[in-house]
């Protein structure tokens, strides 16, 4: 079986998090918030536990929580630029 690079498991959940975004904007916002947010929480705990004594996780597992960080950000910078306000903010 063919390895996931780190570049697909991002387009992979961009499409996810678009895809969300498109059909229910107020859902794709708290999920956007929610998930960036655990991920984010999750990388700095693992990072400083790696500092405190370091283990043998894979370079992988880093770069696949940097991804789910990250790709969130971007669809959420992407589609506020292209939608403005979202619709629930509007009411």
């Amino acid at each position: 079986m063919k390895k996931i690079r780190p570049i697909e498991i991002l387009l992979i959940q961009i499409l996810i998090y678009v895809l969300i975004w498109m059909a229910n904007d107020y859902l794709g916002s708290m999920l956007s918030l929610i998930f960036a947010s655990i991920f984010f929480c999750i990388l700095i705990i693992s990072l400083l536990a790696e500092l405190v004594e370091p283990s043998k996780v894979p370079k992988w597992y880093y770069m696949f929580m940097i991804m789910s960080v990250i790709a969130p950000v971007i669809v959420s910078a992407v589609m506020l630029l292209l939608k403005g306000q979202p619709e629930w903010l509007q009411q």
